[in-house]
C-alpha cells in the first residue's frame, strides 16, 4: 500500500515538471502586445509604428524655390500662388507694388527671377488666410486655403554650364530657376562634374590676378569660381573662370543667393551646330 502512494505521488510531482517545463518554452505577451487596438512597442519594428509620409494623404506637389542666403524659406511666383489658390493678383508698376488678395505688398520685399517675375514667400500667404504646415523635417509645407492645398517640395539644385553655347542654367527639380549668358576662359576652363563651394564670398579678390574684384563669388573648382564681373562679352575672355553679369537682372547676384554649397555643377562643351 506504501509502495503505491509513493508511485502515485511520484506521478502527479513528474506530470507538474513536464507542465512546468512546457510553460516556460511558452513566449510571454503584454496586455499591450495583445491588445489589437494597442499599436506594438518601437522596438518590434512593426509597421504600424511606422510615420506616414507627410501629409498622409495625396496633395498636387509643387517644386518651390529656396535660397542658400534664406534657409527655411520657400518661396513661388507670385502669379503661380495666386492661380493655385484661385487668389487675384496685380502688379502697380507706378507704385512699385504687387496686390495680392487684397494684401499689398511692395516689390522691395520680394525676391525676383533674373527676367524679372516676382517671387513670394510664404508669410504673405499667410497674412492673407492661408493655413502653412511643416513637415518634422522642413523639406515640405503644406499650404491650405479652404478646399485648395498643395503641397511644396525643396527640391534639389542642381547647375550646368555650357562653354560651347556660353550659357549657365540652373534647375530646382524641374523647375529652371536661372539661363543667362557667361563668359569663360580666354584660353580654357576645365570641363567636369564639380560641386558650389565650399567657398562662397558676396565680395572676393582675386589671390593670382592684382586683387581683381569678383563679387558674388562662388568657389566650384580650386581657384576656379563662377563670379560677377563688370564686362561679359560674348566670347571666351575670362582667366579661366565663368563671369556672369552683374546688370542685365544681375544674375551673378542672384546665382550667389541661390546654390547652395554642395550644389552639382556640371561644365561641358556641347557640340556646336552646324550652320
Amino acid at each position: 500500500m506504501m509502495i503505491d502512494s509513493m508511485k502515485a505521488a511520484l506521478s502527479r510531482t513528474n506530470l507538474v515538471l513536464i507542465l512546468a517545463a512546457v510553460f516556460s518554452l511558452l513566449p510571454t505577451t503584454s496586455p499591450a502586445q495583445t491588445d489589437p487596438q494597442k499599436p506594438r512597442s518601437p522596438e518590434t519594428g512593426s509597421e504600424t509604428d511606422k510615420k506616414r509620409p507627410f501629409p498622409g494623404r495625396k496633395v498636387r506637389r509643387i517644386q518651390a524655390i529656396t535660397f542658400a542666403e534664406s534657409p527655411g524659406r520657400f518661396y513661388l511666383p507670385v502669379d503661380e500662388a495666386a492661380k493655385l489658390l484661385g487668389w487675384s493678383f496685380q502688379h502697380n508698376e507706378t507704385n512699385a507694388t504687387v496686390t495680392l488678395d487684397d494684401q499689398v505688398i511692395p516689390y522691395s520685399e520680394l525676391r525676383r527671377f533674373v527676367e524679372g517675375k516676382y517671387l513670394i514667400h510664404m508669410t504673405y500667404l499667410i497674412k492673407s488666410g492661408a493655413v502653412i504646415e511643416k513637415s518634422e523635417d522642413k523639406s515640405k509645407v503644406l499650404v491650405t486655403w479652404g478646399e485648395k492645398e498643395f503641397l511644396l517640395i525643396d527640391a534639389p539644385q542642381r547647375t550646368e554650364i555650357d562653354l560651347t553655347t556660353q550659357r549657365l542654367r540652373s534647375w530646382q527639380g524641374k523647375r529652371l530657376v536661372l539661363d543667362c549668358h557667361i563668359s569663360s576662359g580666354r584660353y580654357g576652363t576645365p570641363v567636369g562634374e564639380y560641386q558650389a563651394g565650399p567657398y562662397k564670398a558676396r565680395q572676393h579678390y582675386s589671390k593670382l590676378f592684382n586683387r581683381a574684384s569678383m563679387p558674388y563669388s562662388v568657389q566650384y573648382d580650386g581657384h576656379y569660381f563662377i563670379h560677377g564681373f563688370k564686362t561679359v562679352p560674348d566670347y571666351p575672355a575670362s582667366k579661366g573662370c565663368i563671369r556672369m553679369h552683374l546688370d542685365h537682372g544681375n544674375p551673378a547676384k542672384f546665382f550667389y543667393e541661390w546654390v547652395k554649397v554642395g550644389t552639382p555643377v556640371k561644365v561641358y562643351r556641347s557640340e556646336a551646330k552646324e550652320e
